[in-house]
Parts: C-alpha cells; sequence; structure tokens
C-alpha cells in the first residue's frame, strides 16, 4: 500500500512540474533591452507561428521554457534571421 501512495505521489509531483513546464499560460513580455515590460500575451498552444502586433508580420516561433518553467524564450524566425525574448510567467 505505501508502494502505491509514493508512486501516485511522485505521478502527481510529475505532472505538476510537467504542466509549469509547458509554454500555456499568461506572459509578461520584456523589451529587447531586458528592463522595460511591454506587454501581457496569453499562449494557449504550443508551436507555429507569432504575429508581431505592431507590423501584421507573421514569424515561425519556437518556445522554450526557462527556469522550471518561470520564464519563456520565444525566438520569431524569418528567412535564416530570428530574434529572441525572454518573458517571465505571470501564472
Amino acid at each position: 500500500m505505501l508502494k502505491i501512495a509514493l508512486a501516485t505521489l511522485a505521478f502527481v509531483a510529475q505532472s505538476l512540474a510537467f504542466a509549469q513546464a509547458t509554454p500555456v499560460g499568461l506572459w509578461k513580455t520584456i523589451d529587447d533591452d531586458g528592463k522595460t515590460e511591454k506587454s501581457l500575451v496569453r499562449i494557449s498552444e504550443s508551436g507555429g507561428d507569432v504575429t508581431d502586433p505592431n507590423n501584421g508580420k507573421v514569424y515561425r516561433a519556437k518556445v522554450r521554457t526557462l527556469e522550471g518553467g518561470k520564464q519563456l524564450q520565444m525566438r520569431g524566425y524569418i528567412g535564416p534571421f530570428f530574434r529572441t525574448q525572454t518573458w517571465i510567467r505571470v501564472e
């Protein structure tokens, strides 16, 4: 019985850690200077494209969580060129 309880506890802990490591959630965007907060962005899916609201251009996007899901590295590509920002999780 103790083994089952420990296995269940380990599974729940792993599931919670994985949930925080996904990019889904609300993020605070930080300007390229690394200090200025710009906006809040809600991500509901991972992967795909990202649209720049300032100019309407669509970029290929790759996202990666950092520091156990507390930060998000957002990288937008257009051809061989890319720009990367690090965002901070709000929720």
